[in-house]
């Protein structure tokens, strides 16, 4: 067996879900960083062929991995087999619509079409990063502001995040964060998180522009600022579900928004759609079956189910952001 370019490999789903469970044969570190570079159709595995060859053999005769190349076309074939109108495949996002970027994870199943159906990619540094990124994100709830700036200086994304201002120290620090990366993006992303922080919040910092982040309430982060504090200043959503950012561009000046709340979707089998699906449970969320039930799509088979939700809601997503002008 020789070592071929990650993209002639796939992940299974006994794969995925061996991973999950923690039992893909070799170093933690190792398994984490090949399962990383599998699912974000990295062109660069970054390990020598010696550490590689013993596992992805192992992994292949498990039926981890997989070079069939019935396997490789089964998401291609799944694509084409939907149809053009109701998926919205001719779609493009149009000029009205702001930037929707969407931020992969090593959870979700290969995000292939996001670049080619007009999504911008993001990810939380310091985490790998295998192409061009156009935002970065930090944990909030765990700043590591060397390791992080020290990624910024490396990747140069076209916007990023700097630490999130729930106080006026915690807004003095912030732009000094912002001070420091400024050189190295176009963009900055200040997130108020109390009252009165806007208002202390210049329009540009070292001439880049800086938008206010609107932290979309879910399980991960809010903001106890209300709407009508962000005015007219341009805005960034961070994360949320994607029919939650539409109804908030309505009412604020939106120029971006960040979404994952997919990849969670996908990793059952789900997808997020528009509008609900009959026989579905949720209003934005309906499964493969349910949605074959129903008589939007065909038969899907048994294989890369993950990767035919994800499918399925990047076209929806791209879809209604054109809906919601």
């Amino acid at each position: 067996m020789k070592v071929r370019e990650p993209e002639t490999y796939k992940l299974t789903k006994k794969g995925l879900d061996a991973y999950r469970r923690g039992e893909l044969v070799g170093d933690p570190e190792i398994v984490s960083h090949i399962v990383s570079v599998l699912l974000s159709g990295s062109s660069i595995w970054g390990l020598p062929e010696s550490t590689l060859y013993p596992i992805l053999l192992s992994w292949t005769r498990r039926g981890y991995i997989s070079t069939d190349p019935s396997y490789l076309k089964d998401l291609d074939n799944f694509y084409n087999s939907l149809d053009s109108g109701r998926f919205g495949k001719n779609v493009r996002f149009s000029r009205k619509s702001p930037e929707v970027i969407y931020c992969a994870s090593s959870s979700s199943s290969i995000p292939y079409l996001s670049k080619s159906l007009g999504f911008k990619s993001g990810v939380q540094l310091p985490d790998t990063v295998y192409s061009r990124l156009d935002f970065a994100d930090q944990d909030w709830k765990k700043p590591q502001k060397e390791r992080y700036i020290k990624s910024i200086k490396e990747h140069r994304p076209t916007k990023a995040t700097v630490l999130d201002a729930t106080s006026k120290s915690r807004l003095k620090e912030a732009l000094e964060w912002a001070e420091e990366i400024a050189p190295y993006v176009e963009e900055i992303i200040v997130i108020p998180k109390y009252s009165g922080a806007i208002q202390q919040v210049p329009e540009f910092i070292k001439g880049k522009k800086v938008l206010l982040g609107y932290s979309v309430p879910t399980t991960y982060g809010s903001t106890d600022v209300p709407l009508k504090d962000f005015g007219d200043r341009p805005v960034h959503l961070l994360g949320g579900q994607p029919h939650t950012q539409m109804d908030l561009a309505k009412k604020l000046n939106v120029e971006s928004v960040d979404f994952n709340s997919v990849n969670r979707q996908s990793t059952y089998g789900h997808s997020w759609v528009n509008e609900r699906v009959k026989g579905s449970s949720g209003k934005h969320d309906a499964s493969l079956k349910e949605m074959r039930d129903a008589g939007l799509i065909s038969d899907y088979g048994y294989t890369n189910i993950p990767g035919k939700a994800l499918e399925i809601s990047l076209l929806n997503v791209r879809k209604a952001w054109g809906e919601n002008e």
